[in-house]
């Protein structure tokens, strides 16, 4: 699993429109992408970060 560290950093770097695609293939918020993104959400839910970590490790391999 990625760091909250490194999630932040590869959030950053995705568009709105990856954003929003990723919300909804991890069934995750659009919101809270984004307020974890910007470092609102100090303590977001680990489910949330592993679905997050999951989706983020999988696009990084499909880039490869």
């Amino acid at each position: 699993m990625l760091s909250l560290q490194e999630i932040i950093e590869k959030l950053k770097i995705l568009s709105c429109l990856e954003l929003q695609e990723m919300a909804h293939s991890i069934d995750v918020s659009y919101d809270t992408l984004i307020s974890i993104r910007i470092g609102r959400a100090s303590n977001p839910r680990l489910n949330t970060l592993i679905a997050i970590s999951g989706y983020l490790k999988d696009e990084s391999q499909r880039s490869n």
